[in-house]
């Protein structure tokens, strides 16, 4: 697996967050990607080399296994700061922008190099 795929793999199957919302509003990027082949899902992994798969079953239908890869926080900017320049759909803005906060982030806080 490429770099390559592996974006496309995310703007096609994948979702981007910039926190995972409730009562803190933390800034904690999330990408998630779900996939039906638990073989790809977990060569994407591989690849990767952050996050986690889980495995359930929809409600809607129960009989079928879905395999969905997460990763959040500094692991999520890591992935994303990989695969952002591979990106060529609507979900790059999004990824950019998470980037971006990030960067902003980090100068606030001293840690920029």
């Amino acid at each position: 697996m490429t770099d390559q795929y592996a974006a496309s793999v995310v703007e096609s199957r994948g979702r981007l967050q910039t926190n995972q919302g409730g009562r803190r509003r933390d800034y904690r990027p999330l990408i998630s990607v779900t996939f039906a082949d638990k073989h790809i899902a977990r060569a994407f992994l591989e690849h990767v080399g952050r996050g986690h798969l889980n495995t359930f079953n929809p409600r809607s239908n129960p009989s079928m296994t879905i395999h969905a890869w997460e990763c959040k926080g500094a692991g999520a900017v890591e992935v994303l700061e990989r695969l952002t320049p591979h990106m060529l759909g609507s979900l790059r803005e999004h990824a950019e922008y998470i980037l971006a906060r990030d960067r902003a982030r980090d100068t606030k806080n001293g840690a920029a190099a």
